[in-house]
């Protein structure tokens, strides 16, 4: 358990020791721009894939922004 929700950072702490990782191994894909900000605060790069909610959002802290997830996008 965590005790601390995003937009802290400790779910992905928690996540990278669970599954003995450091973060030049992770990516996450967030859809909002304050959860890309709780990813980014963990030192882990973000893809921003935001929802119909966010789409007029910018996603400019994140290494991109995508409208469409397939691997090409890790190229």
């Amino acid at each position: 358990m965590i005790d601390k929700p995003k937009p802290n950072a400790e779910i992905y702490y928690k996540a990278m020791d669970v599954l003995s990782m450091d973060t030049s191994e992770c990516i996450v894909i967030e859809n909002t721009e304050e959860s890309a900000k709780s990813s980014l605060d963990a030192k882990i790069k973000c893809v921003g894939f935001p929802g119909n909610f966010h789409l007029h959002n910018s996603f400019n802290q994140c290494e991109m922004k995508v409208t469409k997830l397939d691997l090409s996008i890790l190229n």
